[in-house]
């Protein structure tokens, strides 16, 4: 099978009869030239329309120069002797002011241009110079306009260009005074150069050692925690197991009633619990029973709850069971209907119909009202691990030991399967999970 073509091919078959070779050249012609400029766009390099700066000669010998005129002979010669006590440690210093223009925001570009063009360093190559750059405009200065820039070489070795810039951007942190006096801009200087020299004679700082109690903690983190998660964890398992297997058991030969027998109750049983599975029994039971009746968009399909229930008669309702659930929903119906949020209500709150099953099947011996006192470790174990592993996550975050996480991992998988437990423990007694067991036995 031959491939389709695509439809700007297969329009271009369709004109060309039409254009004949002038068109077949237009076409080839216009495809070349989009080709040859979509290139020259991507390839060309970006457009710099600022003009090259001019900044002068160098001096040999000066390190400082001021474009603006600010700094007073007494300032510029305290700020050269900041620079001098640099240099004479091996590195090239030169700081350029000049006033702001429009070319501002380019303050630390122009200070690498300056340091290519003046070949600030102590040999051709060694890049191990350091300018420092001011755009002042006498009205305010920002960190944008300060730039202490180090050569390439020096940033490997004892400067990195990191510290650099917070050194530039803290000399002019918090100023809102303008820069319009000699005394400001040297400050401002001497800062900058004050910062460098201790950085590149004293050194980086270095953190100082560990406390006892810092000691004592990353020892904790790193031993203590795994060993006492795994004795927590094996603890709470082994707890979880004498619980578990403690719980009620349907008894082997008990007799069952039949299914028809309530199938309210077998619902509650079936459950665990008594919720929106009992009161659905209880509306398939009184649908039965004609008391009331479903309707909805398919009245032969769809789910109880998916439905509405319209009321009929309550003297249908074949036992007390069946007129509590008919009251129930009469409370939630509206003009003799209960919708879907009415069924839901009746479900999740505990109302008249929940207590009379639960009273009923505690008369037949099926429900154990101490089952749930009888949970409640499996609840205070699972908090209790949660609370370990969230004090066992601060720690490992504050002294930044990984393997504390595979601790906090055992404590929620632990915690996790307390609270499993907890949910699914019998509420019935052994003769009502007989019940469930086997629902078509005889009736007792």
């Amino acid at each position: 099978m031959r491939p389709r073509l695509p439809r700007f091919l297969t329009l271009t078959r369709r004109v060309r009869p039409r254009l004949g070779s002038m068109g077949d050249r237009l076409i080839v012609g216009s495809l070349g030239l989009a080709l040859v400029l979509g290139l020259a766009l991507v390839l060309a390099p970006p457009n710099d329309t600022r003009a090259p700066v001019d900044f002068g000669t160098r001096v040999p010998g000066q390190r400082i120069y001021d474009r603006t005129g600010l700094l007073s002979s007494a300032d510029l010669m305290s700020v050269d002797r900041r620079a001098a006590t640099i240099e004479r440690a091996g590195i090239p210093v030169v700081v350029f002011v000049r006033p702001a223009g429009p070319g501002s925001d380019k303050t630390r570009d122009d200070a690498s241009a300056l340091m290519r063009s003046w070949g600030v360093e102590t040999r051709p190559g060694a890049a191990d110079g350091l300018v420092l750059f001011l755009d002042v405009d006498r009205q305010d200065i920002d960190a944008d306009h300060v730039a202490l820039v180090p050569g390439d070489q020096l940033t490997k070795d004892r400067f990195p260009d990191r510290e650099a810039e917070r050194i530039s951007m803290d000399s002019v942190k918090g100023r809102t005074a303008v820069v319009d006096t000699s005394r400001e801009l040297a400050t401002t200087i001497n800062f900058n150069l004050a910062a460098t020299e201790r950085r590149l004679l004293l050194g980086f700082p270095t953190a100082p050692p560990p406390s006892t109690a810092e000691r004592t903690v990353a020892t904790f983190a790193r031993y203590l925690i795994p060993t006492v998660s795994v004795v927590l964890a094996s603890l709470a398992f082994l707890a979880i197991g004498l619980i578990w297997r403690g719980r009620p058991r349907p008894v082997a030969d008990a007799a069952s009633p039949r299914a028809t027998d309530s199938e309210v109750l077998h619902a509650a049983l079936a459950a665990n619990r008594i919720d929106h599975s009992v009161i659905l029994a209880a509306v398939t039971r009184l649908t039965q029973q004609g008391a009331i009746t479903l309707s909805g968009p398919d009245p032969e399909a769809g789910h109880p709850s998916s439905r509405h229930v319209r009321l009929i008669d309550r003297a249908l309702a074949s036992d007390d069971l069946d007129r509590i659930a008919w009251d129930e929903l009469a409370g939630v119906a509206v003009a003799g209907t209960v919708d879907q949020h009415g069924l839901a209500l009746i479900a999740h709150r505990p109302g008249p119909f929940s207590h009379a099953v639960r009273l009923e099947l505690e008369r037949r011996g099926w429900w154990d009202a101490m089952a749930p006192r009888r949970a409640v470790p499996l609840v205070m174990m699972s908090q209790g691990l949660l609370a370990a592993g969230g004090v066992t996550l601060v720690v490992a975050l504050a002294v930044g030991e990984v393997w504390a996480l595979l601790a906090i991992a055992l404590l929620v998988l632990t915690a996790s399967v307390a609270w499993v437990c907890s949910r699914t423990y019998p509420r019935a007694t052994p003769l009502g999970l007989a019940v469930v067991r086997h629902p078509d036995g005889d009736s007792i």
